[in-house]
């Protein structure tokens, strides 16, 4: 068998593994119901920016919309998506990490890290847009051309429109990746910069021009910018080591391994190729990778390590990988006494990282694929059939207090197109309420567009809407006198307080009625319109 052949091979192997094993055991946090809440807005006719706030997403939220549609509103079609693309992308990891490394066994070790480190299914955006813009940068590096320009000006414009922020990344790695090359290629690189800049235009122009349509052009660039500037952070940690007090010390410590490796990896590649000792060859490739890694890490990382470090593990294995094939080759280059020394620290930096990486899953991917192949076929049929029942349904598996309760109060006490607001963060009980949110807003919660200009735009929007109720998490409350004082106030002249209830569970809600609206007690005490 060639090795074209095996490389193929491997290549669909690692993408049905990675689906497999994401399909086994399918997990939808709250923060996923974001833009699925906002996908099912979009099916009742309303469309972000002009109906809704969201902070620049269209085609994350678009692509949804047409999963929930064709899934009939279950979470099937969503979960075809986002582990197909999560898949997709462990596989391009495997695919970028053996074109810089030409090591088989350093491109399972980078793609088995990306999976196992579990991405989560809500941010494949930046899995597959970034690992995908990678393979389209090495191709165009391998041989420059105008279509393979044009087709990293399209991607990028992708990239833009699933997250504006991934479209401004890969707009400075593209653009200094084309400069890079020599002007007597195939396409001068200025004429390059130019057909990606237009093609790019072209494909985001009908977005364009519905934000100008709508008067937000301005406000979405003003905010995204702001955005921007107020992501970029650096975090330092200590390492603590097992004489801390704290018990988790170890997940801890792995937390800070990973992020200083995908921190400082960048530099180290950019000081090497600075120093000439990367082959020309690959120069540019690493220059383009290091790039996005770091921007990736300066802009995306903030907040719990665990939940942002999976966002930029695919090119940040990559980088990695091949920094660690680059040692190991030069070490054989050296005495032998330091290339014992060489290899025995890159197989101790790998080593560290496999465990680290199944500390932050604690250790759940190896038993999950053994369990999973032993159970075989339930392990599949059982999800499947999950995913395609009814969400709420499926949700209420796991008990049906605190906000399960309140979802299903949601659906048996009004109608379809009934609307609430919720002051709290809640997005996930919209979706499996299969009910709107009023006034544009999916949560209150946070400083979530409580501007006073935002405020009065939720004001006026809810002044056309049927909002029969406002749902308040107790710990909320004082946010309708401060926070969202402006939206607070219309609430308080147009509805009453008529409940307070915790749904078996440890928060309490508080609801407010909206005064035209006529219900009577349910079974459960609480106001229902049905």
């Amino acid at each position: 068998m060639t090795n074209r052949r095996v490389h193929v091979l491997s290549m669909i192997a690692i993408t049905g593994i990675a689906f497999f094993y994401q399909l086994t055991s399918p997990s939808f946090g709250n923060d996923h119901f974001d833009h699925l809440s906002k996908a099912r807005q979009v099916l009742h006719g309303e469309y972000p920016v002009r109906d809704f706030f969201d902070p620049g997403r269209p085609l994350t939220i678009g692509v949804s919309a047409v999963a929930l549609s064709l899934s009939h509103d279950t979470l099937f079609g969503e979960a075809m998506v986002t582990m197909g693309a999560i898949a997709v992308g462990v596989m391009l990891v495997y695919w970028l990490t053996r074109r810089f490394t030409g090591s088989t066994l350093w491109s399972y070790w980078a793609a088995g890290c990306t999976l196992a480190i579990e991405p989560r299914l809500y941010n494949y955006p930046k899995v597959l847009v970034c690992t995908v813009a990678l393979w389209l940068i090495v191709r165009y590096l391998d041989a420059p051309s105008a279509p393979r320009a044009a087709c990293l000006g399209a991607w990028g414009a992708v990239g833009f429109l699933f997250r504006h922020d991934l479209g401004v990344y890969l707009a400075i790695v593209t653009i200094t990746a084309l400069l890079s090359r020599r002007s007597r290629d195939a396409v001068h690189p200025l004429r390059a910069v130019a057909i990606v800049g237009i093609t790019a235009a072209i494909v985001a122009a009908p977005y364009f021009v519905y934000l100008a349509q709508v008067g937000a052009l301005a406000t979405v660039a003003e905010e995204g910018g702001e955005g921007l500037v107020s992501a970029a952070r650096v975090t330092w940690r200590p390492f603590v080591g097992p004489g801390s007090a704290d018990p988790a010390w170890l997940r801890y410590d792995a937390e800070n391994w990973l992020y200083y490796l995908f921190l400082f990896s960048p530099l180290v590649a950019l000081g090497a190729r600075l120093s000439g000792r990367v082959a020309s060859s690959i120069a540019d490739h690493v220059v383009a990778l290091a790039m996005l890694c770091a921007a990736l890490m300066l802009f995306l990382i903030r907040g719990n390590l665990d939940s942002r470090l999976p966002d930029v593990a695919a090119p940040s294995f990559v980088l990695t990988a091949w920094l660690l094939a680059t040692l190991f080759e030069s070490s054989g280059e050296r005495q032998q006494r330091w290339h014992w020394v060489a290899a025995t620290a890159v197989l101790a930096v790998a080593t560290i990282t496999i465990l680290s990486v199944q500390q932050l899953s604690e250790w759940q991917s190896a038993r999950r694929v053994v369990r999973a192949i032993v159970r075989l076929p339930a392990s599949l049929t059982g999800p499947v059939a999950l995913l395609q029942a009814d969400p709420l349904d499926a949700w209420e598996r796991e008990g049906t207090t605190d906000v399960r309760g309140l979802a299903r109060w949601m659906r048996s006490c009004t109608a379809p197109d009934d609307r609430f607001l919720v002051f709290g963060y809640h997005p996930e009980v919209f979706f499996h309420a299969r009910r709107l949110f009023g006034g544009g807003m999916l949560f209150f919660h946070a400083g979530y567009f409580s501007s006073p200009a935002d405020q009065r735009q939720t004001v006026e929007r809810l002044r056309h809407q049927t909002a029969p109720f406002v749902v308040v998490e107790g710990s909320v409350m004082p946010a309708l006198d401060g926070t969202y004082a402006i939206v607070g106030a219309y609430v308080r002249e147009h509805y009453k307080r008529v409940a307070e209830t915790t749904f078996n569970g440890p928060r309490s809600f508080v609801i407010f009625q909206d005064n035209t609206s006529v219900a009577r007690p349910s079974s459960t005490g609480l106001p229902c319109l049905l």
